[in-house]
């Protein structure tokens, strides 16, 4: 009952890894007027690293691949809401403290946020629409 599950919340996880590679790839983007210095290139897949388990472990305790997402809804999304302010406090904490943002511009957990959530909350709503 329990591999039952899990295969159905891997192909979930999938995309949500993806949201956080395309986020914080195009939180960079966007930063850096589509034209990203190679020395901050170097720390993307450090941070990839990072961000990869924080966002997934946190989208799990908030409970985004629980749900029947044929049946999103308003509280799925203020779910998500919750779940993507959270992971990215504790990756603002995480890296402030451990590395105190040496190498990273601030204006990247801002814009990831963004991206993220709604990246996030389109592939859930674009699963209601099919």
């Amino acid at each position: 009952m329990k591999n039952k599950r899990i295969n159905k919340i891997l192909p979930f996880i999938g995309v949500d890894i993806l949201a956080v590679i395309v986020s914080l790839f195009g939180a960079y983007l966007t930063r850096f007027d589509f034209i990203i210095p190679a020395e901050y290139l170097q720390h993307f897949g450090i941070l990839l690293a990072v961000f990869i388990p924080v966002k997934i472990t946190t989208f799990y305790f908030f409970g985004l691949y629980s749900g029947m997402y044929r049946y999103t809804s308003v509280w799925d999304l203020i779910a998500i809401l919750k779940a993507t302010i959270v992971s990215s406090l504790l990756l603002v904490a995480l890296l402030g403290f451990a590395i105190f943002f040496s190498g990273i511009p601030r204006s990247i957990f801002l814009l990831d946020y963004i991206f993220i959530t709604t990246i996030v909350s389109m592939s859930r709503i674009s699963i209601r629409l099919y």
